[in-house]
């Protein structure tokens, strides 16, 4: 049967808030492939080593939740000694490789490899495994280089595939596949430098256009809740709403019907956000965490599945 993966995604800091700056904005990705149950590997070992290599990309600035697996990093165990120390209760000792390995998925081309020998024992195979998966190290300068490498690399591919990105996000928009185009185009990094500011205007106006295409949808939701006496939920449905949308008009109309009708906070929640939307630097960073959520529920729709042997 064949092996399948599991597989977590981390974000090289993901957009983190309305008060943030733009500079700390990223949305280079990696997801991590890990084996199924395997001859040397047992469950808890798999799941101790994911948590190692979560640890690891913590430690260099990678976190959050990513959405795609065109960047994947792997891992490769290998024992390539067990002995048995006997006495009055015998020890095993297992020597083993670790490497790791980041691969772009669409041609195959290896990124960047970090390798670490481990040692481990205990009083049976298991143990052994599971000590020398605790002894890999997460920070440390070769594990350093190897994510710098990484990085260098997944820039400089999407700063060469910037403009094919670009072309594919419009045929999208035209053919009125807005959610795919924002997925598309949310993939792209801010590191690719003059690329990115077409990538980020062409992000907006699919996400324009999504929320015209949504508009109706949106305003009879929020029309509902009204209905139900449910303010807050009618707020929430509103405030989407971008102040490009068609139906923004009918958006703000329905917004002051029903702002006495919400507590002191939620009206200072509201003046707040109102204030976000005025401002143009604000209203984009509201537009771009709006289409991270629109582009993690696009690639959360469409789960792709890859064979961890079909990686080496």
């Amino acid at each position: 049967m064949k092996k399948l993966l599991y597989i977590f995604c981390f974000t090289f800091g993901l957009f983190q808030g309305f008060g943030q700056s733009e500079s700390s904005e990223s949305t280079i990705s990696l997801s991590v492939v890990l084996p199924d149950n395997t001859d040397q590997l047992q469950p808890s070992h798999i799941s101790k080593m994911e948590s190692k290599i979560q640890k690891m990309v913590s430690n260099y600035g990678i976190s959050g939740q990513g959405y795609t697996n065109n960047f994947v990093i792997y891992p490769k165990y290998e024992i390539y000694d067990h002995t048995v120390v006997e006495g009055m209760k015998n020890v095993h000792v297992v020597n083993a490789e670790f490497n790791l390995f980041i691969k772009e998925m669409k041609t195959g081309k290896v990124f960047s490899i970090y390798s670490q020998s481990l040692k481990g024992d205990g009083y049976n195979r298991k143990q052994a495994v599971n000590q020398s998966i605790s002894s890999i190290k997460t920070r440390n300068d070769d594990i350093k280089a190897f994510l710098d490498d990484a990085k260098e690399k997944i820039v400089s591919y999407y700063i060469q595939n910037c403009d094919q990105i670009y072309n594919d996000g419009s045929s999208l928009i035209t053919q009125k596949r807005y959610r795919e185009a924002i997925a598309l185009l949310y993939s792209v990094p801010k590191e690719v430098g003059a690329c990115y500011e077409k990538i980020r205007a062409k992000t907006d106006e699919a996400y324009i256009a999504y929320q015209d295409q949504k508009c109706a949808e949106t305003i009879q939701k929020s029309q509902t809740a009204i209905a139900a006496n449910n303010y807050n939920s009618a707020l929430t449905y509103l405030s989407r709403i971008d102040p490009s949308s068609s139906c923004n008009g009918k958006s703000q109309s329905l917004i002051a019907s029903i702002s006495t009708k919400v507590d002191e906070k939620e009206r200072e929640q509201l003046a707040q956000q109102e204030r976000y939307r005025k401002d143009r630097k604000e209203l984009a960073r509201l537009r771009m965490a709006n289409a991270k959520e629109i582009a993690l529920a696009y690639y959360k729709s469409k789960p792709q599945t890859v064979i961890y042997k079909s990686l080496f």
